[in-house]
């Protein structure tokens, strides 16, 4: 029954249930199984390279105990700090601590800045020099001490400061200015925190913890999902694989019973009630055996082609059959002779090529004399006219 050489018997199977018109619920079953391998196949093409990860059975129950031990702590992060951070989608817990880290670390340079501020005020202010209360405040603890050397240093002191004015005050534009900047990062950033709506009250640490362990437990659990969706596409491949092999095999079956019964029909008008008959013998969805058990033969075997063929051109909308002579040479003349006349009564057109004409009984020449639309002989009844292999043939010119 292969349409070619080394055909697998699944294909000829398939195209003899499409012959017969059984396939359509067949189809149906194996294109669903075909389009969930494909999408099986697409993930695990997807996991090769890393765009998501399949996990195995047991990384699957790891992944359950992790999630397990995550949760306890989000639970102890939500008791020991802010009741409302369930509410918090982790990435934008994740960018409200960068948001405070930042206006933090800000705030601390504003801080310093202020203090370099304060320094410089007072430094052109002249704040901060010694007077002659201080000096006799000195001498309480330090008797011998050198008033006038110390009242020469501070008179230097203050003729440096005052050279300096000019610098200071430049010095505390430019503090102003850096505080102002910072200021401005600030603002923005508290507009930005604004914006996630998020409770002002929690703190960079507490979100950037609860962001880490949410984040983990989404992975291992979409890990977990496409794991279950994994297994589950592969029980449903299984549940459709068995469906199709039990539908096939027994639409397989229907024909193949039809066609026993008609070729047993046929081989008895051939050769009597006496002889067994050819038989297809569907074993499983994807593999069969066609002949007659007890006779393997060259003539019996081509024999039993011409009644598959005959019985499907009956049962099935195929229009015609054509069938060459080497297919009729090892076949009796007897049997020759019933074959031609089922031939004949076929309501489908039946091509066939025969030679030898002559050796059959008569009533099978009468049969091939009367439905003959083409003969072909030697000595310029060639089909072209004349033959291809002599050397003076005008096909060679």
């Amino acid at each position: 029954m292969e349409a070619y050489a080394q055909e697998p018997q699944e294909e000829s199977l398939t195209t003899l249930l499409k012959l017969y018109n059984v396939y359509a619920p067949i189809a149906q079953l194996h294109n669903d199984m075909e389009e969930k391998r494909k999408y099986k196949k697409a993930m695990n093409d997807a996991s090769k390279y890393s765009i998501v990860k399949i996990i195995t059975a047991s990384s699957y129950k790891e992944n359950n105990s992790k999630i397990e031990k995550l949760k306890s702590e989000l639970a102890s992060i939500v008791k020991y700090g802010r009741q409302e951070i369930l509410a918090v989608d982790p990435q934008q817990a994740t960018i409200a601590a960068e948001y405070k880290a930042r206006y933090d670390s800000f705030n601390r340079q504003r801080k310093q800045l202020w203090t370099k501020y304060y320094a410089l005020k007072d430094n052109a202010l002249g704040k901060g020099a010694a007077t002659t209360q201080d000096f006799n405040e000195l001498l309480k603890f330090f008797p011998n001490s050198n008033l006038k050397l110390l009242r020469d240093i501070e008179g230097f002191h203050a003729k440096i400061s005052s050279i300096l004015t000019d610098e200071f005050h430049a010095a505390i534009s430019s503090v102003l200015q850096s505080i102002n900047a910072i200021s401005k990062e600030m603002s923005e950033l508290e507009t930005q925190m604004e914006k996630l709506d998020l409770p002002q009250r929690i703190s960079e640490n507490t979100l950037k913890k609860y962001a880490e362990i949410k984040n983990e437990i989404d992975r291992l659990q979409k890990e977990n999902e496409i794991f279950l969706e994994q297994k589950r596409m592969s029980d449903e491949i299984n549940n459709l694989k068995k469906n199709y092999e039990k539908l096939f095999f027994e639409k397989a079956g229907d024909v193949s019973q039809l066609i026993n019964e008609e070729m047993a029909n046929l081989n008895s008008y051939i050769y009597g009630n006496d002889t067994v008959p050819p038989e297809l013998k569907i074993q499983k969805f994807n593999s069969y055996t066609f002949g007659t058990p007890v006779d393997g033969g060259t003539g019996t075997n081509n024999k039993n082609l011409i009644l598959l063929d005959l019985a499907t051109l009956r049962f099935t909308p195929l229009p015609t059959i054509a069938h060459d002579t080497i297919i009729f040479k090892h076949i009796a003349q007897a049997p020759m002779e019933k074959i031609l006349e089922l031939y004949n009564k076929s309501k489908k057109q039946i091509f066939i090529a025969i030679d030898e004409t002559l050796k059959y009984p008569k009533n099978a020449q009468d049969i091939i004399e009367s439905n003959t639309v083409l003969k072909l002989s030697a000595d310029g009844n060639e089909l072209f006219g004349s033959s291809w292999m002599k050397r003076n043939s005008t096909r060679q010119n």
